[in-house]
């Protein structure tokens, strides 16, 4: 799976991690660096699938802006993916 996040969802959560005492502990100067490289992460992440996309291993890519939506979706493909 990939949980694919927005680049205005990805600046939300950074900031809420930089400024909420609840989250502070998460925020770290690597999520500073990552914002200038967004652009270089999303070809790095575009040639990972071209790469590694296999119809035995397939990527299966969530839309995970919303955090509980992108849990239930992964956890009904996997639920579906099972003989019970």
């Amino acid at each position: 799976f990939w949980l694919n996040i927005g680049r205005e969802t990805q600046l939300e959560r950074f900031h809420d991690r930089r400024w909420s005492p609840l989250k502070s502990w998460k925020f770290s100067p690597i999520d500073i660096a990552g914002i200038t490289k967004w652009d270089d992460y999303t070809k790095a992440r575009d040639l990972m699938f071209e790469r590694t996309h296999e119809e035995f291993a397939p990527w299966i890519i969530v839309r995970a802006n919303d955090k509980r939506r992108a849990r239930l979706a992964i956890i009904r493909r996997i639920l579906l993916s099972l003989p019970y």
